[in-house]
């Protein structure tokens, strides 16, 4: 059995990536490109068996290239927030459900990428997560990738709204995070209100009101 062809991706980031990245985004690309597929696929096979759907091995592996291409938006705008489409949010949840590749992922990058789910009836919070979504596909992966290397599928112009990702940077880094894009005002007003800190404050302060502080 050839176990690189069956677990890693046959197609690059670090060769799709047109930006003049630095040598230590190049190595981060590189251990994106070294993580196993097979779990995470085995998970969203798992997920939508449940749903009641079933698609092709085509359009796993394509997942897989798209989950990663967001997480690129991790490595090269670090200090922005990014949002998924709802097509590839499965991808992502089958990999943080196994714990251990995720966090050793996220570990070796220097940042864990906090999941932040939405709640539909967070009507504010959704128009926030709209702008989120519109700055990660329309400006942060056409820059990265280029549009011919989006896939219509996972990263489509206009998706149901579902998650956003903060990053929390760890002092476990295997690589220095370093940021390709500026920080864009809007983002860090949206990071202000919905990223990790801000969440760990609300919930704080909610044990607190429930008196277990």
């Amino acid at each position: 059995m050839n176990l690189k062809k069956n677990t890693m991706r046959t197609t690059s980031l670090r060769k799709m990536a047109k930006n003049d990245i630095t040598k230590y985004q190049k190595r981060a690309l590189k251990r994106l490109d070294a993580e196993d597929l097979e779990m995470i696929k085995f998970l969203v096979k798992k997920i939508h068996k449940e749903k009641g759907k079933k698609r092709d091995e085509n359009y796993y592996n394509e997942g897989c290239t798209a989950l990663f291409q967001y997480y690129t938006t991790a490595i090269l705008d670090p200090f922005n927030m990014h949002a998924i489409s709802d097509e590839l949010d499965d991808f992502w949840h089958a990999h943080v459900i196994d714990t251990v590749s995720y966090d050793l992922l996220c570990k070796d990058l220097g940042f864990f990428m906090h999941h932040d789910p939405l709640n539909p009836k967070d009507i504010k919070k959704e128009k926030d997560v709209k702008i989120v979504y519109e700055y990660t596909r329309r400006k942060v992966l056409p820059s990265i990738f280029g549009e011919k290397n989006l896939s219509k599928i996972f990263h489509p112009i206009k998706t149901k709204l579902v998650c956003l990702h903060d990053l929390e940077i760890t002092n476990h880094a295997l690589f220095s995070v370093e940021g390709f894009f500026p920080e864009h005002t809007k983002m860090q007003t949206i990071k202000a209100k919905y990223g990790h800190a801000a969440r760990k404050l609300k919930i704080r302060q909610g044990l607190l009101k429930r008196k277990f502080i």
